[in-house]
């Protein structure tokens, strides 16, 4: 899986640069990696593919609808993925080069997957590319230009007391430009399409801020179906494809649920740190000009409950965050029968203002998961 980690130059910020991680479900664990899977770009055609008319958006708009991608009526989706996730696994005690192995056995074995990553970069690539499933494998995999010559002397250009790689054409990096995917089918429903047991094994493991309460588990075909629903519920409050959302979550299950849906329909979230103030959140909502807000009544840490809801109030009442129309409101611990509400005796002094805020579990029963 890609990740994206920040490269610097000396004492200078340059760039993002990609990084591999063998195991596709941490990207549930990530907050920065969706925005740079789902990213699309220009369809070019390649030869094995036939280019149709269909949009990308198309395919964001029908991804919460997985039985769409067996549709006649789109001729884009109605080709199955492109996917390698069948390939047998060699038992040989030597890599086969062929592809990358499901694990790294010996010292030599790295030694031989590290030395092919300098010396065919391209090569390395695709292969990484095809332990996950697009819906248009890309033709073009690395394009990258370092050449430092231009980043220093008379061009070096500032912004904000660091370097400003927007102005100059010194470091260029583009992966994978025509090929299209979609993270969260890559993290959720493709493990179980093909294999359906697979929906019985645990995703996620939620402990409470107490450490002697139980355990709250969710397996993966729980969480693809709350996802889906929640998918739902942020189109049915207009939510599309390039639209930003600000998610102010603690670290909750729910937060994990949110990311997902966002990258399922094409979203664009903003993950917004649960210990910021108000006007930390309303800087970033303005910045990114967010339509939603995803946030929960509180969060508690260490003991002590914090009401972030009230933070989101206080926010939205500035003038600059006026772009948000809609707040989605987890309440704490619900559906955790066996996690104690501890605020409960808080949630009557919440503010609430008609037609904005909507309580999720609510939302959640008026669409299907689909």
């Amino acid at each position: 899986m890609l990740l994206t980690a920040k490269y610097s130059y000396g004492n200078v910020s340059i760039r993002y640069l990609p990084l591999w991680i063998k195991n596709l479900n941490d990207v549930a664990r990530s907050t920065s990696c969706f925005h740079t899977l789902t990213r699309t770009h220009d369809s070019v055609a390649s030869s094995k593919f036939v280019k149709t008319s269909t949009t990308n958006n198309a395919i964001h708009q029908t991804i919460a609808h997985p039985s769409a991608l067996l549709s006649s009526s789109n001729s884009f989706l109605s080709n199955p993925l492109i996917s390698t996730f069948n390939r047998t696994t060699s038992t040989n005690a030597k890599w086969n080069e062929t592809s990358l192995p499901e694990s790294i056995r010996t010292l030599d074995e790295y030694k031989a997957i590290y030395a092919l990553s300098v010396e065919d970069p391209n090569r390395f690539w695709k292969m990484a590319a095809e332990r996950l499933d697009w819906y248009r494998f890309p033709t073009k995999i690395k394009n990258t230009e370092f050449d430092y010559r231009t980043t220093r002397g008379v061009d070096i250009k500032w912004y904000q007391d660091e370097f400003d790689y927007r102005t100059t054409r010194g470091v260029d990096i583009k992966w994978y430009q025509d090929g299209v995917l979609n993270a969260c089918y890559n993290c959720l429903d493709r493990h179980i399409r093909h294999n359906h047991s697979f929906s019985q094994q645990v995703a996620i493991i939620f402990e409470p801020d107490e450490p002697t309460k139980s355990r709250h588990h969710i397996t993966y075909g729980e969480l693809l179906r709350e996802v889906k629903k929640f998918a739902n519920v942020l189109k049915k409050h207009g939510v599309k494809k390039g639209d930003r959302v600000t998610i102010y979550l603690p670290m909750v299950a729910e937060a994990s649920i949110a990311l997902l849906a966002c990258a399922r329909i094409g979203a664009i979230h903003s993950v917004v740190f649960g210990g910021f103030s108000a006007n930390n959140i309303a800087d970033r909502v303005s910045d990114c000009e967010s339509s939603v807000v995803i946030t929960t009544d509180f969060g508690v840490r260490g003991g002590k409950s914090s009401a972030l809801k009230s933070k989101i109030d206080q926010a939205l009442q500035q003038k600059r965050c006026s772009t948000v129309k809609t707040v989605l409101v987890f309440q704490r611990n619900h559906g955790m029968p066996e996690v104690k509400d501890d605020c409960a005796s808080l949630r009557d002094a919440l503010e609430w203002k008609e037609g904005r805020d909507f309580w999720v579990h609510k939302e959640m029963e008026t669409v299907n998961d689909m």
